[in-house]
């Protein structure tokens, strides 16, 4: 990613959104705004976030403007020991994830119906939507930072199928199962998933994006 100096991405970020103007209201930008800030916080932010899924001109809107005030942050640190590499790649990588989420939506043609989950390039959950949490019964918060298996795999999981999920994984490829989950009541239930790399801004893979659908009999 190029670097920028503070007051480049200053510029950068009133110029985008000066361009959205005529698509989006001014009041969901300041709310973008208040969001990419960590403003809104509780009920607000999770209204919004929800408001986000339902909106692909707001989630590209979104993204861009976290991108912007991720690099702001990273820029102007004094030392890069306050903030080692590891961590910055961390959080750029995190950035081109979602940026990439909103070009895989129309690339795979998600539908309002399908449950999903995004994760970083280690498989660790940092999105779901709610359609997603209502199929599994567990909110976005006690999912953060986890891997889906091991909060949703159980006695019923074929083991087999997890092993050719973490293969394809490993090598970045697109996989598709279908497996056993349990619902945090315990309740099994069987799951289509369709996991899709995706790429960041360098062309190395940035994240996962898997799409599920419960299978009802």
């Amino acid at each position: 990613m190029e670097s920028l100096s503070v007051q480049e991405e200053a510029n950068t970020a009133g110029k985008l959104k000066a361009e959205k103007t005529s698509s989006l209201t001014e009041d969901l930008q300041d709310q973008v705004c208040s969001y990419a800030a960590g403003a809104l916080i509780g009920s607000d932010r999770d209204l919004f976030e929800t408001e986000i899924e339902q909106n692909p001109e707001l989630l590209r809107f979104t993204a861009e403007l976290l991108e912007i005030s991720t690099r702001l942050m990273i820029n102007s640190l004094p030392c890069i020991s306050y903030a080692p590499r590891s961590v910055k790649d961390k959080v750029l990588k995190r950035v081109d994830a979602l940026i990439a989420l909103e070009k895989a939506i129309g690339d795979f043609s998600v539908k309002p119906s399908d449950c999903l989950v995004l994760t970083d390039s280690e498989g660790l959950i940092f999105w779901v939507n709610d359609t997603f949490s209502q199929m599994c019964g567990y909110s976005m918060t006690e999912l953060l930072g986890k891997k889906p298996g091991s909060v949703l795999q159980g006695p019923g999981t074929d083991p087999s199928v997890v092993s050719r999920i973490r293969a394809s994984m490993s090598s970045n490829r697109r996989c598709r199962e279908e497996l056993i989950n349990y619902h945090k009541n315990g309740r099994p239930y069987r799951v289509s998933i369709d996991i899709n790399p995706l790429e960041g801004h360098d062309g190395a893979t940035c994240g996962f994006l898997a799409i599920e659908q419960e299978i009802k009999y």
